[in-house]
């Protein structure tokens, strides 16, 4: 963790959410605002971090690193599963390369709303595929639940599960080990449906739809998805990647497209299928598909590649010879990655510095309550404050309403002092004598006037 650690406004949320669990008992099962994103089980691994360390962003983070170690431990698992005993070295040393693969570098400590809970789902489902290879009825109604769980913390991991699942159901040949499965899938949906009754559905964006589809992402697919494999994006915005996470990213592109062609081979040189690699390998290229219909520039919905990339790669290691020079093609890939790594501690998202600064101003002249431009620096100024300075956007509704009420309350009322909050622009500074700079980073009017949010488009009721 370097000096450059900052929560951004998504982890900011889910942060804040952890510290409503601890202090008020207030139970959020999805990210706020949201009937997708299941996250309670994120919160309960902060929770302890908050106990230990208090409520700061080196808490939400650790709490993730805790949950994403499950994970991994479970792709452990099954490569071991995948590669056999006699590979158990060969199982760690990929296991290694996936901890240092750049497009989970950062991702590994992201609080993000169901990615993390998706990650260990994912891995842990896919251990009870390959490790048992006659699963049971009561196995299947509890993967059932599994899946239901996972798609609802990110539908999208459960895109490369899909013909996993349905080659354990076909190689079942059960048709009651199927209704076991669609009992579980559906006791576990209907309690879902019964949680998101009351739940709100503010932010409903449509990543997948037909009408995304453009035949220009088929050729902008490479140049996309080694954005994503090298993990060097905020949001939609791509950042200028380093050299050795570009090169990290071709190699493990390199890898996946390599995958099809030797398993074409074997097939052709054995005379048989094997149904199980088959499976991860369509899994694994479902994704290029669901591309062509995805959301532009959405680079974290392409994240799954990454896992089911790496478990394929571990099964083709399993049908590989043993080679000397793969020790040498290893130790290459792995010092890649650890400089990709540290390039990546560097990448600078925001400024920590300035909204310390900035909360210091405020409480200083006693406001506590802030109309804030941005949609996420709202959350990072409430989550450094310590939610001592609460704040809204300028839509008239929210991912979380309460906050918005309160500073529509305090705005009314003369007894106390608002402010707008905007990042720092010369121009912005020199419209009002009364703006106040913050550290270079931020700028904001004490008391503005109804013309002035007006103005900045904030709505009202």
């Amino acid at each position: 963790m370097s000096d450059n650690l900052i929560l951004d406004g998504d982890e900011a949320i889910e942060g804040l959410m952890a510290k409503h669990l601890l202090e008020k008992g207030e139970i959020s099962f999805f990210f706020w605002g949201q009937s997708y994103g299941f996250s309670f089980l994120e919160l309960l691994f902060i929770l302890p971090f908050y106990l230990i360390l208090g409520v700061s962003d080196i808490a939400v983070k650790l709490g993730m690193l805790l949950m994403f170690a499950i994970g991994l431990y479970f792709l452990l698992k099954t490569a071991v599963v995948l590669l056999g005993e006699k590979k158990y070295g060969w199982a760690w040393m990929l296991l290694i390369l996936f901890l240092v693969h750049p497009a989970f570098m950062e991702w590994s400590m992201k609080a993000r709303g169901g990615y993390t809970t998706a990650f260990v789902l994912t891995n842990f489902l896919l251990y009870l595929f390959f490790a048992n290879k006659n699963l049971s009825k009561f196995q299947f109604l509890f993967i059932g639940v599994l899946l239901v769980f996972l798609i609802q913390s990110q539908a999208l991991f459960f895109v490369g599960m899909l013909p996993v699942l349905i080659w354990k159901l076909l190689e079942s040949k059960s048709l009651r080990k199927s209704l076991y499965f669609i009992v579980g899938l559906t006791t576990a949906s209907l309690l879902f449906l019964i949680i998101k009754l009351n739940i709100s559905s503010y932010w409903t964006p449509e990543v997948l739809s037909l009408s995304n589809f453009q035949i220009s992402n088929l050729t902008a697919l490479p140049e996309k998805m080694l954005v994503a494999l090298s993990g060097w994006y905020y949001l939609e915005l791509p950042l200028e990647q380093s050299n050795s996470s570009y090169l990290f990213a071709l190699l493990f592109f390199i890898g996946i497209l390599l995958i099809p062609i030797y398993y074409i081979f074997t097939w052709i040189k054995e005379k048989k299928i094997n149904w199980s690699v088959l499976a991860l390998i369509v899994g694994t290229f479902l994704y290029c598909f669901m591309f062509l219909f995805l959301k532009q520039d959405s680079f974290r919905y392409l994240l799954p590649v990454s896992l089911y990339g790496s478990v394929a790669l571990f099964y083709l290691f399993h049908l590989i010879p043993f080679k000397k020079w793969m020790y040498l093609f290893f130790a290459a890939i792995f010092l890649i990655g650890i400089k990709s790594a540290f390039s990546f501690s560097h990448n600078r998202i925001g400024d920590k510095k300035g909204f310390l600064a900035a909360s210091k101003a405020l409480q200083e002249e006693e406001i506590y309550h802030v109309f804030c431009y941005d949609p996420l620096q709202q959350w990072q100024l409430m989550f450094y404050s310590q939610e001592r300075i609460t704040c809204r956007y300028k839509t008239k509704t929210d991912r979380y309403l309460p906050f918005v009420k309160a500073v529509n309350l305090a705005y009314k009322d003369p007894n106390f002092q608002t402010a707008f909050f905007i990042g720092y622009t010369p121009t912005v500074l020199g419209e009002n004598s009364e703006w106040r700079a913050v550290d270079s980073s931020f700028v904001y009017l004490p008391n503005p006037s109804k013309e002035v949010l007006d103005y900045y488009g904030f709505e009202f009721q």
